[in-house]
């Protein structure tokens, strides 16, 4: 007698239909299980066999073959343990389970040696993968129900038992399918962190708006305690709420990586990753066996911030090239392929040199020459040509905020825009003005001006006379690859965006230079000269 369930496997965050066929026939006792089952598959007959008698049914004194088709695609991880012992016991003539019943769901679980039912990662992408093949019921472990219970179109089952799996396509107690929670919106309080308490730079906030308007990478240069690292964290406070469909993508993302827990049902904030420059290379782009997110995946929709991005390994900060370019990380294990989304806003920050004084006017840098040439070497060409804005952030003296907080309560008092000190509700309110041209301009609320290229770059960013003749001087003069350009005409396109203009012109070109510091350095137009511990100018620091 031969029983077939349908369950699911995944590829990176899609799924796709696995089908447990399982045959029972006259022979020496014994388990086999087949179609490329990984270690942790393999382990399953152990657990089922346990979980089975435990559970107080009978397992056959036959040999058992478990097919899991199609037999081409490795199959990884424990979900299979539920589908495989529901599939053996339906085979056994003596139990009652109705096998016309059984194809009517897709099943997931992981068992216990009692027989107990545990919760699985990834259950949000197999419920969705599921749903597509055409299956609406769906029996999956308890602890994942609030994980998976906003997916719209399908009929939950959740188990705690085997026993309760049994009683239910058995008929003896047929279970309802479950009804969803309240809904329930985290709300996150923004006076925590506010940029209206960062003060003195205003410059680096008017770049932060571009760089989350248009979803551009930025690169945050300057002096330790000048306030890179309080900006990063701020900027979450300014970014627009996800869509449904971006919690969707965001959820399964961290369901894969085993990052929610039970009582969780979807990621409703835009992640902010802010890993420690010792972080490996598999941990960052994604790795394992099998293949699990790494940080740039997790970072899908919000914020990847690398503080102090010198110190990162030069191995590490190379594999960032393609991810950032194409907002996909593909990873190669033997002869599987996965594919991870990681379409995030990279967020950096660094010190001109190991002391971090460097080109300081207030304090004296303890670096040699050479060894300040060497800091700022790790961060290749082509590393920084990929990401669209570089901006310095300056230095300001301590006593200053020391008499702005006893004067003016701590707040706001230094600013360089003219006394006027920025907060995040004004930020956040010229992003969604950007954001909502751009979502008119393209049609979706996912796509923004660091994505387009090629075609759309000519039809969507038209330059007036002045902006095309200051472009190609300033091409010309520092040596500015195609792509440093073309991040050019986009961070000008949303500058523009923010001042509602419908053209770009020579100001938005000319303040999207201003971005580019890092062009002007390895063109040689600002060496790094002079003696290290005297003044320099600004322009020289970077």
């Amino acid at each position: 007698m031969v029983s077939r369930i349908v369950t699911a496997g995944l590829n990176g965050i899609a799924a796709y239909p696995v089908y447990v066929e399982t045959d029972i026939a006259k022979g020496l006792p014994a388990v086999t299980v087949v179609g490329l089952p990984s270690t942790t598959v393999r382990e399953a007959k152990e657990r089922i066999r346990a979980a089975i008698a435990n559970s107080y049914f009978e397992f056959p004194d036959d040999r058992v073959t478990i097919n899991l088709s199609p037999a081409g695609s490795r199959k990884e991880g424990s979900y299979f343990d539920l589908p495989m012992a529901l599939g053996v016991l339906a085979t056994v003539d003596t139990n009652e389970i109705r096998g016309e019943t059984l194809t009517e769901y897709g099943i997931m679980g992981e068992l216990a040696l009692d027989g107990s039912v545990k919760h699985i990662d990834g259950a949000l992408p197999l419920v969705i993968g599921l749903r597509k093949s055409g299956y609406r019921k769906i029996m999956l472990p308890l602890e994942n129900l609030r994980e998976v219970e906003r997916v719209s179109g399908v009929e939950l089952y959740p188990v705690s038992t085997l026993r309760q799996a049994v009683a239910h396509f058995a008929g003896t107690k047929v279970l309802p399918p479950a009804v969803p929670g309240k809904e329930e919106e985290s709300e996150k309080c923004e006076a925590e962190r506010d940029f209206f308490e960062v003060k003195g730079q205003e410059m680096a906030k008017r770049a932060i708006v571009i760089s989350v308007a248009g979803g551009h990478g930025i690169y945050m240069h300057g002096f330790p305690g000048s306030g890179k690292s309080m900006l990063a964290r701020r900027i979450p406070t300014i970014m627009p709420k996800l869509s449904y469909e971006e919690m969707l993508e965001i959820t399964m993302i961290y369901s894969v990586a085993g990052k929610l827990s039970a009582d969780e049902s979807m990621v409703q904030g835009r992640p902010f990753r802010a890993p420690h420059h010792s972080i490996t290379r598999a941990a960052l782009i994604g790795g394992e066996r099998p293949p699990k997110p790494g940080e740039v995946s997790l970072a899908h929709r919000g914020v990847l911030f690398l503080d102090e991005l010198p110190e990162f390994s030069r191995e590490t900060l190379e594999t960032l090239r393609q991810p950032v370019e194409e907002g996909e990380v593909i990873i190669h294990r033997g002869d599987s392929r996965v594919t991870f989304p990681c379409n995030f806003i990279l967020v950096a920050a660094g010190n001109p040199c190991r002391c971090g004084y460097y080109g300081s006017k207030y304090k004296k840098c303890k670096c040699s020459l050479n060894s300040v040439f060497k800091y700022q070497a790790r961060l290749s060409g082509p590393l920084m040509d990929r990401i669209d804005m570089h901006i310095a952030v300056a230095e300001i003296r301590s006593g200053k905020l020391i008499d702005a907080t006893k004067n003016g309560g701590g707040r706001g008092e230094i600013s360089d825009a003219g006394g006027h000190c920025m907060s995040s509700k004004e930020m956040r309110e010229m992003v969604k003005r950007a954001r909502a041209v751009q979502m008119e301009r393209y049609g979706t609320g996912t796509k923004l001006n660091a994505h387009i290229e090629g075609a759309e770059i000519e039809k969507h960013c038209k330059m007036d006379a002045s902006a095309v003749s200051l472009l190609t001087q300033a091409a010309d003069r520092f040596a500015l690859s195609m792509r440093s350009v073309t991040k050019l005409i986009k961070v000008s396109r949303t500058i523009a965006d923010i001042e509602g203009s419908s053209e770009i012109t020579q100001v938005h070109i000319a303040e999207a230079l201003q971005y580019r510091a890092f062009d002007r350095v390895y063109s040689g137009s600002l060496p790094l000269e002079g003696k290290v511990g005297t003044k320099c100018s600004d322009e020289v620091a970077l």
